[in-house]
């Protein structure tokens, strides 16, 4: 035998045993990879962030979190939702995405404080401050805080905003000019502004009309406070 004919029948002894070990290749799926392992996605809601990440552990799985929500509905550091519901099957070594709770922001107390004071602590509190008008008040200095909407303690979602009414000091009244005015007037004038007609002082005057008021106290344009009695000197001649 020649070498040419060697050669040949070398050749395609070589193909065919490639073709062959393609076809049991093929047939026998020998070298592919193997399927990956599927579990199945445990129930996470309510359970704490370490019980919920040991759960997802012990299943061949991994927990992230998606973020932290403030509510009034779950405890606080426990799962509110995951991103795969309960029971799906993944590929073992997949991640779970969760939400946790957050506690609700409140509203912090700046009744009694200035303006400046309450406003640096509500926008630490992620608030947003709003002066609305002011509120007489005999108790709180004029200037400071009386009145703040919402309430100090309320739960209040961070980037809202926190209305405040400064106190305008004691509610008071000007004392009208009744001078001059008959005494039935006068008693009139007093109580349209919430004062009252106090004392009584009769006086004598030929120049003066009659029932005349000749003098009053508190005098026209005092400041006082709604029920004060005002002392008149009437004239009766």
């Amino acid at each position: 035998m020649n070498n040419s004919s060697v050669f040949l029948i070398a050749f395609f002894t070589s193909v065919l045993t490639a073709t062959g070990t393609v076809w049991v290749i093929e047939r026998t799926n020998i070298l592919a990879p193997p399927p990956e392992q599927q579990v199945a996605v445990p129930n996470l809601k309510g359970l704490p962030e370490e019980d919920a990440m040991n759960n997802l552990r012990a299943a061949g799985l991994v927990m992230i979190i998606d973020g932290r929500e403030p509510t009034a509905d779950a405890k606080v550091g426990t799962i509110i939702r995951q991103a795969m519901p309960p029971g799906q099957t993944v590929p073992k070594g997949q991640t779970i995405a969760v939400t946790i709770a957050e506690e609700v922001p409140v509203v912090p107390d700046v009744t009694g404080q200035g303006v400046s004071e309450a406003t640096l602590m509500l926008e630490q509190a992620g608030y947003r401050v709003q002066k609305g008008d002011p509120v007489a008040d005999d108790k709180v200095p004029e200037g400071k805080i009386v009145k703040q909407v919402p309430p100090p303690g309320n739960p209040l979602d961070k980037n809202k905003t926190v209305l405040i009414h400064l106190s305008s000091g004691a509610d008071q009244v000007e004392t009208p000019k009744v001078v001059g005015l008959t005494l039935s007037n006068a008693k009139a004038q007093i109580e349209k502004v919430g004062l009252k007609v106090g004392k009584l002082r009769w006086v004598y005057a030929d120049e003066a009309g009659y029932m005349a008021v000749l003098s009053q106290e508190p005098k026209a344009g005092d400041k006082t406070k709604p029920g004060t009695e005002v002392t008149l000197s009437v004239n009766r001649d």
